[in-house]
């Protein structure tokens, strides 16, 4: 599922993504092309990842960078504390927003 919504403090647009029915690489690669010159932002809610449970934090990790690399910024909200300390571990805190639920609500889907 994937939800746009305005960012006031921005001029870019943040993309609610749900990893569980969409591939966040190939959506960065699309968004990247449509619209030249942009950094889309791809707001990932953690709470509910199947690919933790299926695939692991390895799978995880190895999407959010290569949906980085396709030149999207990422943000990370309802990050547990397990998934939180294996992504300061990987030093993938550097890389990557880490936010709480609360500091998204502004956002508001499309």
């Amino acid at each position: 599922m994937l939800r746009a919504s305005n960012k006031p403090a921005s001029s870019s647009i943040l993309y609610n993504v749900d990893l569980n029915t969409t591939d966040p690489v190939a959506l960065a690669r699309r968004l990247v092309r449509t619209l030249p010159g942009s950094q889309p932002r791809l707001r990932i809610d953690c709470s509910q990842l199947k690919c933790l449970h299926t695939l692991g934090v390895s799978y995880l990790a190895s999407q959010l960078l290569l949906t980085r690399q396709a030149g999207a910024t990422v943000v990370l909200y309802n990050v547990g504390p397990v998934l939180e300390h294996s992504l300061r571990l990987l030093r993938l805190d550097q890389l990557f927003e880490l936010r709480a639920a609360e500091a998204d609500n502004k956002a508001r889907p499309a």
